[in-house]
């Protein structure tokens, strides 16, 4: 479980920190996104430590072994690798399409997650921002970007 922590911190830095997504924010809230992983960040540590000192029934208790497990990570990955297709090919209104149900997804996880082994709630609330974020909007395809 602690790699799959360590992945989805990897994943969501990759977001934030890479340029190839900046379109896909508002881009007033880019800058300020940014500022604040750092100290969102350094929270995945603590998760971490969580995981590794949880008790398998309560990962069990919240699907989080098995075969919910490897369900919840496919639907994740589904999402992950659509947006990363759309981004690759500059399909604009998808891109933030298939963002928003990584993060839906990501949120998900990470509810469940935090419910099973206790820990700050900052990285969710985070991430729920960064939902907040797309500009996907009716007008989103024809804004000037990058």
């Amino acid at each position: 479980m602690q790699k799959v922590v360590h992945q989805i911190e990897y994943l969501l830095k990759q977001i934030i920190e890479g340029k190839e997504c900046d379109f896909v924010f508002f881009r007033e809230l880019i800058n300020p996104m940014k500022e604040a992983w750092g100290s969102v960040s350094e929270r995945f540590y603590e998760l971490k430590e969580n995981v590794s000192q949880a008790a398998m029934s309560s990962l069990d208790d919240h699907g989080l072994t098995g075969t919910e497990l490897q369900y919840k990570l496919s639907v994740i990955n589904h999402a992950g690798e659509r947006f990363v297709y759309f981004l690759s090919r500059r399909v604009v209104p998808l891109v933030g399409v298939w963002l928003k149900k990584l993060l839906e997804a990501l949120d998900k996880f990470l509810t469940s997650l935090l419910d099973a082994v206790g820990g700050s709630g900052a990285i969710g609330e985070y991430k729920s921002f960064m939902e907040s974020s797309i500009n996907d909007g009716p007008w989103f395809p024809y804004r000037d970007f990058v």
